[in-house]
């Protein structure tokens, strides 16, 4: 794996034309793309435009329209969280997202229902229990459906769409994607694929479950 800071070597590549350096940048790792955006002002446009790439490979398929998405994730200030921003990290990971997962500050679960129904052919299927996957953070989620795709938006109990985030049950999900930056809380244990499982969320689930 590619994997690290490069140096010298990120150095040796600038000479490439920069079709050959869009080529190559696809194998690279986040960190190592992070530090080889560093090296020149080609370099930086070689990777903003990787990473893009990657951020709408993210809301493909559940998403047919994917600047318009990104620009209401903008105005909102929400993030994609779960599996499917847990691959932006690592597309190579041997498992695949069954669902796409959006964080909405509070007040925003209706204005995204809205928008997935009319512009993206969503309906409404069911309001789920928030405390499925999470030990807190939500308000409420609103499962979205069109064919064999699926979408659940999650309402955050505060204005920061992110704060469900830390609630989930391992850190290998404590990321997310905003529509122009990105997080992992964990990078550590999220490239060697391993995860912490919160002690929380195994006590609340078996006292959930005897409930």
């Amino acid at each position: 794996m590619l994997l690290g800071v490069l140096s010298q070597d990120a150095i040796a590549l600038m000479p490439l034309p920069q079709d050959v350096l869009s080529e190559m940048v696809v194998w690279l790792e986040v960190p190592t793309l992070l530090s080889f955006r560093q090296c020149c002002s080609l370099a930086d446009r070689v990777v903003s435009r990787e990473l893009n790439i990657r951020r709408n490979r993210c809301l493909h398929p559940y998403i047919a329209f994917p600047d318009p998405f990104r620009a209401l994730l903008r105005i909102a200030g929400a993030v994609v969280v779960g599996s499917s921003a847990a691959l932006f990290f690592d597309p190579t990971a041997p498992y695949t997202s069954s669902d796409l997962d959006v964080s909405v500050p509070a007040g925003f679960g209706q204005r995204f229902q809205t928008y997935l129904q009319h512009c993206e052919g969503y309906t409404h299927h069911a309001d789920v229990d928030p405390l499925d996957d999470y030990i807190g953070g939500l308000t409420r989620t609103i499962r979205m459906r069109k064919d064999n795709l699926q979408i659940d938006i999650l309402e955050s109990h505060t204005p920061l769409a992110a704060f469900p985030v830390p609630h989930f049950l391992g850190t290998h999900l404590f990321c997310w994607l905003s529509a122009d930056s990105f997080c992992t809380a964990y990078p550590g244990l999220a490239f060697e694929r391993r995860s912490l499982i919160t002690e929380n969320h195994i006590f609340f689930a078996n006292a959930y479950s005897a409930a």
